[in-house]
């Protein structure tokens, strides 16, 4: 299986929000069904809204942000800002306001919605993980390769380096009036692509430019260890999820949540499915669990979680096509009818299953097309989630080269692995089935 895995961290197809659940109890509050209502908007999110006043959670549910107070009732809001982009990636703060992310076609838009006025904020690429500050201040990540720091709103915004030696930062947070933690990955060795293999949480001093590394994980390209949705409580306690898994094996991976205390991380518990953190209430940890067809928001209550609805908050949609996917040329090598016709004995699974050769996961289109660019076959083609469901995570890019219905997989592999050792252990036989088609 090699790194399949990695898909694994974030499938909607390991996930049944019934079942499985070996530590918490899954209470239905809001809905029974699976899936999510059209909820109407009260009004647009405007300078007198409790958007702009960061009252209550925030989340996105499909085009709408959607506020949950204390006892978790919902009012839902039309973004001030939207275009023609989705939705995604939402944080509020108490009496300073929201932001969100507009992801587009090419670069995204951040916009904030506060009492000081809505300010739009055009990225150089892809933006993700907004976080306000108690005073305005606004930091956010930008193609996974720096932070960008907005002090109270202002323009334009300060570039935050990465790490030295590092190879993406995002995820960050404020833990202080001059300090943000983010997640930062780290390179392993032997590991000769550029998805996640090892992350660690790092903290950094805005007055002195410095960052000094947190938690001390350890990966290798087999045994992979990741941070995911780090979120701070009232108290200064940093929690966040830690996946591990072996990338050789069918397995999925572990989900633990850890908590950090000054420079001291310390594991809480395991998790028993794929569950992400939403945030932090005054009643506990709030949770991003994925229905099978949407993100719903449950809080922690003792062992068990109490089902608040549809909504995401730093969780991509899945529901929702990718601005950043092309639209597929119908002249590409794709399997078609005429094929059939051509070969009426074939199986029509071999056909639907449109066998490919991936090279992947990672994080960004650019990486991906620096690899095709250095493989230099002819018929490469960039996938993502929503193109190949079986074949990539959502939010990750991947090469393919489409094979022959006749091909035979093991000899058209192996002679790949030949050609480019390079890449052996980050290219597989994938099945390109079961996308959503463009056009």
């Amino acid at each position: 299986m090699n790194r399949t895995q990695k898909i694994a961290i974030i499938s909607p197809i390991l996930v049944g929000l019934i079942g499985a659940a070996v530590f918490f109890g899954f209470v239905r509050a809001r809905s029974s069904a699976v899936g999510c209502a059209e909820e109407p908007a009260v009004a647009i999110a405007g300078l007198d809204s409790a958007v702009a006043r960061g009252q209550g959670m925030a989340a996105i549910v499909g085009n709408k942000i959607v506020l949950l107070d204390a006892v978790g009732d919902r009012t839902a809001y039309a973004p001030p800002i939207s275009g023609n982009g989705v939705l995604r990636h939402v944080a509020s703060a108490a009496g300073v306001g929201t932001a969100y992310v507009v992801d587009k076609e090419g670069p995204d838009t951040l916009v904030s919605v506060g009492s000081r006025g809505i300010s739009e904020i055009s990225g150089e690429g892809e933006i993700t993980h907004p976080t306000l500050s108690g005073s305005g201040d606004l930091v956010w990540a930008e193609d996974f390769q720096t932070l960008k720091l907005s002090p109270q709103g202002s323009q334009p915004a300060r570039t935050i380096a990465r790490p030295q030696g590092s190879t993406a930062v995002f995820s960050p947070l404020f833990t202080g009036a001059n300090e943000l933690i983010a997640v930062v990955q780290e390179p392993v060795e032997n590991d000769t692509g550029e998805d996640d293999s090892l992350n660690n949480l790092f903290r950094y001093d805005i007055e002195s430019d410095t960052w000094t590394r947190l938690t001390t994980f350890q990966g290798t390209s087999e045994n992979w260890s990741v941070v995911r949705t780090p979120v701070v409580a009232r108290d200064g306690l940093v929690y966040f999820l830690r996946l591990r898994g072996v990338a050789s094996e069918a397995r999925p991976p572990s989900f633990e949540l850890w908590s950090l205390r000054d420079d001291v991380a310390s594991k809480v518990r395991d998790l028993p499915k794929e569950m992400y953190l939403a945030g932090v209430s005054s009643a506990g940890l709030l949770w991003n669990v994925h229905d099978g067809t949407e993100w719903r928001l449950f809080q922690e209550k003792g062992k068990g979680l109490f089902d608040l609805g549809c909504g995401a908050v730093m969780v991509d949609p899945r529901a929702q096509p990718d601005p950043d996917i092309p639209r597929e040329d119908p002249a590409s090598n794709r399997r078609s009818a005429r094929q059939g016709k051509d070969a009426p004995n074939s199986s029509a699974g071999l056909v639907d299953a449109e066998m490919a050769i991936k090279v992947g996961d990672f994080s960004t289109r650019q990486e991906a097309e620096a690899v095709a660019e250095r493989l230099g076959l002819p018929g490469l083609e960039l996938i993502t989630h929503r193109v190949a469901p079986y074949a990539i995570a959502p939010g990750k890019w991947g090469v393919v080269q489409r094979l022959p219905a006749d091909a035979d997989l093991t000899l058209v592999i192996e002679e790949f692995h030949r050609r480019f050792p390079e890449y052996s252990n980050r290219s597989w036989i994938v099945s390109l089935s079961g996308g959503t088609p463009s056009g």
